[in-house]
């Protein structure tokens, strides 16, 4: 199950702001940034 808060506090562990993060990912910025504050959440291909 996914849940935004794991997602930020796994990001901040890494030492990663949240557009080095969204490149890693190979995702939009604000698209990791709307998965972590819990507007939307990552597809299931993601």
């Amino acid at each position: 199950m996914f849940s935004s808060q794991k997602l930020k506090e796994r990001r901040k562990k890494l030492g990663l702001s949240q557009a080095q993060t969204a490149d890693k990912l190979g995702i939009s910025r604000p698209s990791y940034f709307n998965w972590e504050i819990g507007k939307t959440k990552p597809n299931q291909k993601t």
